[in-house]
């Protein structure tokens, strides 16, 4: 699909949903980060965009599912409240301190291991 796209033209593609940890799993199709030895997939897709698109771009989303997970039995949110979907309450964590704060202060905590999940995934990609 990707190399496709990038034939086709597109100017930038942006992939699905990427978990940076498994407690972000929502789904079980879903592309993961979560482990060096996944990289090297992701490096040999964008190496086929750039082959194949002329001046193609491409850019990973990486994303913590939360609440919103089928695949997970236990699930992390703001807020102990029922999610629709999954038909599960979620463990409370402290999701909703600003990021800032978490990296200003090295907050230890859940938080501060989801938000280092990203920051290791994001410095990986650049």
């Amino acid at each position: 699909m990707y190399k496709r796209l990038a034939q086709g033209g597109v100017g930038l593609i942006i992939t699905g949903f990427a978990y940076p940890q498994l407690t972000g799993r929502a789904g079980s199709n879903q592309t993961g980060v979560h482990n060096d030895g996944l990289i090297s997939c992701l490096k040999t897709l964008s190496k086929t965009v750039h082959l194949f698109g002329e001046g193609c771009k491409i850019a990973l989303q990486i994303g913590h599912c939360g609440r919103q997970s089928k695949h997970l039995l236990e699930t992390i949110a703001p807020s102990a409240i029922l999610e629709k979907i999954s038909k599960k309450i979620p463990r409370k964590s402290i999701l909703n301190i600003p990021l800032f704060i978490i990296y200003e202060y090295k907050y230890t905590s859940e938080v501060s291991e989801i938000f280092s999940a990203f920051w290791l995934e994001f410095r990986k990609s650049i």
